[in-house]
Parts: C-alpha cells; structure tokens; sequence
C-alpha cells in the first residue's frame, strides 16, 4: 500500500508540473501577442469565448463523445503542436516525422503485451523514449506524435483486464478482471464498489468491503437478533449489500448516478440484485433530496456508503446530514457509516458528530488476513445508534470499540468543514 501510495504522489507530481508549464505557455503566448490597446477589447472577448467553449466541452461533451478521460492526452498532445515549427523540411523529414514516432508506438506496445520482460529491458526501453522525446522536441509534429504514443499507451495500459468502460458526470467506471480473473470488480477511479466472484454457484457471494467476516458481515449478523424490517443504503455499487437482506425485509438504495445502476443490473458482470436484491427498489437522486421523501422514522437501519474514488461526500456527513438520518430512523434505528479511505481520518469527524447529537457510536475497523487480495478489503466503520439508546449489541467480542474522544474542531456541517485536518499525512 505505501509503494502504492508513493506511486501515486511522484505521478501527480509529474502531471501537475507538466500541467503547470502547458499552462504557463499557452497563456502566455496570447500574452506575448496580444494586439495594440484598441484591439483589447475584441481580444479578450474571444479568450473569454475560448474559456467558455473549452469548460462546455470538457463539462458537457468530453463525458458524452469519450468513454474514459480522453480529453486530458488530448490536450497534452495538442499543446506540442502550438511550439513553431521548425525551420525546413520537404517529404523526408515529414515522413520521418511519422515513422520514429511510431517506432516508440511499437517499443512501448512491445513492453506492453509480451509478458515477463525483464527490468532492465524495460528500465533501457523507457530510457530510449526519454531521449528520442527530446529529440523530437526539434519537430513540433514529431514531438507531438511522440508524446501521443506515450500517451495513448498508458491509457492501454489501464483498459487490460477491462471489460467495460463508461462514463458519466460523476466520473469513469471501469468493470474489471483482478486476482488472475477469478474476480470481477467495479472501479470509480482508484475505488473498489463491489467484487463479486467469477466461479459458477458463488456469483453472488459478498466480496470486498462487503465479504461476510467483515465489518459489513459482523454488523449484519449483530443485527439478526433485531427486528429488522426496513433497510436503506445510500450508494449502490454493485448492489452487494442486498445480499445481506433476509426473508420480509424491504430494502431501498438511494443512488445518484443511473449508470451505476445500469451496471448493477448488467448480468453480464453482477448478480447480487437478480439473485438477492430482487425484490429492492433503488431511488435515483441525491440521497439528502430522496431520504426527505422518505416517512419519518421509516428505516430501521441507514448504510451511507457513497464515496467514490476516496472523495468524500462531504454533505452527507454534517450535523444536517445526521439529523435527517435520525429523523427517517425508527426510534431504536441505527446508521452505519463506511469511512474506509486511503486518505483521510474519518473517526473523528463521525465522534464529534455523535456527540454533538448525543448519540452513542460504535467503531469497528477490520484488516484482512490476506491484503493482496481484493476478495476482502480493509474495512473501517461506524455505527451511530438514536438518541438515549445503546448498541450494546456491537460487542468487543466481534471487534466493535468505543469512540475516541470528541473533538469540537472535527465536527463538520452544512456551512463548515475542514478537510485539511483530516488528511493522514502519515
């Protein structure tokens, strides 16, 4: 995981640093050539309609035309073409312009696809691009072939073991073969919504977050002493929670975005709603707007599970957020918040929310036996129970502790939040 996460600060270090300069350039160059003071205003007219023209495109457009987040290698790739061109030329070195630049295609797609090459042959090949890159810088056409051969197989790169690719406003959804394709997994960004098993007859047993011996299966099985009738989840994911729900439950998933549920309901890849959730009913909306429709103390247990790609929805954990979930709980109701997060620290936001409510909470924080594999995740939660009752049903025994203490400065609402703090810097 740390290997992982280092991974991940060098590579958003180097994008932002090329981002900087591509921006740098480009709005310097309108800079430098800007027209004499009576052209200004018809100047900045037209930067303003590019920026208006550009965020349409990237908000409205870029989702609906590009299936994954093309519009980004894009950009780079046409930012090596605004460089002037470079003196001379004629058919050969426009030809040459084509073909070096699809050599590099042909050495990166080698690496690519041919498997166990060495690492010095990779370190060496990665190298040799490097240095025909800079080279190539002489020519802007070739620079920017040469960048988008890069580019284009990093993207490759990420579609291996994918089986579909869509996209939404809410961002890229990758439905993808792990663990040597003995598991099938929901992606939004870098996080896991669901796993469900590729084996015939355990399709549709819990996986990940949600596998039995884990947090979600402790919680539930505490609960099967309860009188459970009404369930609510916000956040669907593949829909694995449903198989959690027993004979005369009714369940309700409240989720935003209508591709996650066209990709629940996909039996090419998920079976927890055909084979557990069958009779659940998913509201589609924001879950702060949707729960209002709900009666009041109509739920006997709420799940808020919808982060995506470790950002945190930061309304639907405020002091607002918490009264409306109390409000729609039956009066010995509990709500369960999943915090896993790579991230940030969590538990002291939900304890200085429990508090400020009065309400007892219980923190459950479970590490696999194996992490390599995605068939159980690190899982941490909480449980927050109504106001003058207990969860005395959460026993140490099953790995529930006591809330730390509560601090006023985590506490979060409606108008105040600091996600700063929360940061593990760690």
């Amino acid at each position: 995981m740390l290997s992982l996460v280092s991974h991940n600060i060098w590579l958003l270090g180097l994008h932002l640093a090329a981002f900087f300069v591509i921006a740098m350039v480009c709005h310097g160059e309108p800079a430098t050539r800007r027209p004499p003071v009576e052209n200004l205003t018809e100047f900045y007219l037209y930067v303003s309609l590019g920026g208006v023209l550009g965020g349409l495109f990237v908000a409205l457009v870029a989702p609906v035309i590009f299936s994954d987040i093309w519009e980004y290698p894009v950009m780079i790739a046409a930012s090596c073409l605004l460089r002037p061109a470079a003196s001379g030329g004629g058919a050969g070195p426009l030809r040459r312009d084509i073909l070096l630049p699809g050599l590099v295609l042909v050495l990166l797609l080698g690496l690519l696809y041919f498997e166990h090459v060495p690492a010095p042959v990779v370190v060496g090949a990665l190298i040799l691009t490097a240095l025909a890159l800079l080279r190539f810088s002489e020519r802007r056409w070739r620079f920017a072939l040469g960048v988008s051969a890069c580019l284009l197989v990093a993207q490759l790169a990420t579609l291996q073991r994918t089986l579909e690719t869509t996209r939404s406003f809410f961002g890229v959804y990758r439905v993808r073969l792990v663990d040597d394709g003995r598991i099938r997994v929901l992606q939004h960004g870098t996080t896991v919504h669901g796993a469900a098993s590729t084996e015939p007859g355990q399709e549709a047993m819990p996986l990940g977050y949600y596998a039995r011996d884990g947090a979600f299966g402790r919680f539930f099985s505490a609960l099967a002493a309860r009188p459970v009738q009404r369930v609510g989840v916000i956040g669907l994911g593949t829909g694995g929670l449903g198989c959690y729900a027993r004979p005369g439950q009714s369940w309700v998933f409240h989720e935003i975005d209508p591709v996650v549920e066209r990709l629940a309901r996909d039996e090419r890849f998920f079976h927890f709603l055909a084979e557990c959730g069958a009779s659940a009913r998913i509201a589609l909306g924001d879950a702060r707007l949707t729960l209002q429709q709900a009666p009041d103390h109509f739920y006997d247990v709420l799940v808020i599970d919808a982060f995506s790609s470790d950002s945190i929805p930061i309304h639907l954990l405020t002091r607002e957020a918490l009264a409306l979930y109390h409000r729609k709980l039956a009066p010995s109701g509990v709500t369960l918040f999943h915090i896993s997060n790579r991230y940030l620290e969590l538990v002291p936001v939900i304890a200085a929310l429990a508090a400020d409510a009065g309400a007892p909470a219980r923190h459950l924080h479970y590490w696999p036996a194996d992490p390599d594999s995605v068939a159980h995740l690190e899982t941490e939660v909480v449980a927050v129970g109504e106001i003058g009752r207990n969860l005395d049903f959460l026993t140490a025994d099953s790995g529930w502790e006591p809330m730390p203490l509560a601090l006023r400065s985590a506490l979060w609402t409606d108008q105040r939040s600091d996600i700063v703090s929360r940061i593990k810097w760690r």
